[in-house]
């Protein structure tokens, strides 16, 4: 134990002086700070833009846009009228043109009109615009709702409906789609990606620095020196805990600076649904989110490690490491597979396999009701998948201390750990 603690330390203790993991860390840390203190400075251009779920009156909304309304079917009574109906227009309101008009064509062209929409009779528009890309189709949306919200509170004027009678054709009804579980998936589906993406880069990241530190040792020889003062067990052991630590630590100090500075500017990034619905996620979830990191982390950095011995040089660990890399986009993969259908067969079956489970049954935990004992039998098989894995990097470790020249193979690794004496 005292030997785990000191390579753990060790480990712990170099990555926290690394200049280049230091300067990363403070990197990305003010990058997030200045994305989460920056918008808001500017929060009436943003809002003006991208729009907030926040109450706008009418008059706050400046007229940008120049619109020419030929109105046929007599809808709009008045330039005013139709200016209330689009408050980011400037209307000009005629009765007589087509499509086809080239004067028409030219005014839009020039600048001089955003738009024209033609309504032909109250049933049959036609929208013409210049190439604005994407926003073309936003703009035409905009009209067409407006024109036809006109239309229809004009029928049922003309039929003599009261204002309440009107008021409640006018209001569309509300559809709330929930599961018989109780899991919302328009609530859930936005944090279970932002903690499976986290959960993805930090073990491929991490990982990849357990086998580095593993392979520089073993190229300037400093690994033969260890092996004879500490167990191999201690050693792979406490490098996994000591890097998985540290990029723990980094998380933490991400994640500090997030929750930190989206408080302080709460009031305004509460109003975009997608940020607030990541800051509202249950506490049992971030709980399974640390779980699953854990564990995930654990098994795929073991993996690494043994491999990492195997190497004579850095530069071959992205060549020996590829059956890894394979068995984690295959869980990241089978994860978005569980978004979609958590309760499929071949989902549940892989999300009791562990080196998938902390991807596929942390995405079924997050989507829809996975019974508590079944969390608990794939989080104990986990466990001591990694446990054992971690014993069988650390006998590939010793076997690889001094094993140089061509790499063995399977078939030769597995002859080797069946005649070699365990510790």
């Amino acid at each position: 134990m005292k030997q785990l603690k000191t390579v753990f330390l060790y480990e712990y203790g170099n990555y926290m002086k690394n200049k280049v993991f230091l300067v990363f860390t403070i990197v990305v840390t003010a990058l997030i700070i200045l994305f989460l203190s920056v918008p808001p400075l500017f929060s009436d251009s943003i809002s003006s833009i991208f729009g907030s779920s926040g109450s706008n009156t009418t008059a706050a909304v400046e007229r940008t846009k120049s619109l020419l309304i030929v109105d046929k079917a007599g809808i709009f009574t008045s330039e005013e009228e139709a200016e209330k109906m689009l408050p980011e227009y400037n209307v000009k309101l005629q009765t007589s043109g087509s499509a086809e008009d080239a004067a028409i064509k030219d005014s839009i062209n020039n600048g001089e009109y955003n738009g024209a929409f033609f309504i032909n009779s109250g049933t049959d528009y036609t929208y013409m615009s210049k190439s604005n890309g994407i926003t073309t189709g936003f703009d035409s949306d905009e009209i067409y709702a407006a024109v036809k919200a006109k239309y229809q509170l004009s029928l049922y004027n003309e039929a003599g409906l009261s204002q309440e009678q009107i008021s409640a054709l006018m209001t569309a009804p509300q559809l709330t789609v929930i599961e018989s579980g109780g899991s919302d998936f328009g609530d859930t589906y936005i944090y279970t990606y932002v903690l499976l993406m986290v959960l993805y880069i930090s073990i491929i990241l991490y990982g990849q620095l357990v086998a580095t530190a593993i392979a520089t040792e073993k190229s300037s020889r400093a690994m033969e020196l260890l092996i004879t003062s500490a167990k191999p067990n201690n050693l792979i052991f406490g490098k996994i805990l000591g890097t998985g630590t540290a990029g723990l630590t980094q998380i933490g100090i991400w994640l500090a600076a997030v929750l930190v500075f989206y408080n302080i500017n709460s009031s305004f990034w509460s109003q975009y649904e997608f940020i607030s619905r990541i800051f509202s996620m249950p506490v049992d979830i971030v709980i399974y989110a640390v779980i699953f990191y854990v564990l995930g982390f654990f098994i795929f950095a073991a993996l690494y490690g043994a491999l990492g011995s195997l190497v004579n040089r850095v530069e071959e660990i992205n060549t020996v490491a590829l059956p890894v890399i394979v068995l984690v986009l295959v869980g990241f993969f089978g994860a978005f597979t569980a978004m979609a259908s958590p309760n499929n067969l071949v989902v549940i079956v892989l999300s009791y396999i562990p080196v998938f489970t902390p991807f596929i049954m942390f995405v079924r935990i997050c989507v829809t009701d996975v019974p508590m004992y079944g969390i608990i039998i794939s989080i104990a098989l986990t466990a001591i998948s990694a446990v054992g894995i971690g014993m069988l990097a650390s006998k590939i470790y010793r076997l690889g201390t001094l094993m140089y020249g061509q790499r063995p193979s399977v078939k030769e690794l597995a002859k080797m750990l069946k005649k070699s004496k365990s510790y």
